[in-house]
């Protein structure tokens, strides 16, 4: 997976690197899917951490009103959490990244 990360973010001195990372690959996650189901399991595995340490930057995204986290369950237990983002990640240009791709790649057809 590629994960595109506009300097707001990186900048973002209120974030961790961690934060930035999970952030971007949420973003991701919606702009290819339009949904994002993650366990803390497969998110720590992909970034290189525990999964204790992935659930606590998905709560500490949730408390700085980063994302929001919508749960589900069957026969009475939790099957999965579905994640959002509170606003679009923008570039500089304020454009969100979906935008900002299909810009991109208009741009990049006129090049010889």
């Amino acid at each position: 997976m590629f994960l595109m990360i506009p300097d707001t973010l990186l900048n973002d001195k209120t974030l961790t690197a961690n934060e930035k990372l999970v952030l971007a690959f949420i973003n991701s996650l919606l702009a290819k899917n339009k949904d994002c189901f993650i366990s803390d399991r497969k998110l720590a595995k992909l970034l290189g951490i525990t999964p204790c340490n992935a659930n606590h930057i998905i709560n500490s995204l949730i408390s700085k009103n980063r994302i929001t986290a919508q749960f589900s369950t069957k026969n009475g237990k939790y099957s999965e959490r579905k994640l959002f983002l509170i606003s679009d990640i923008k570039d500089t240009r304020g454009l969100d990244l979906e935008t900002d791709r299909a810009l991109r790649k208009v741009l990049n057809s006129f090049k010889l």
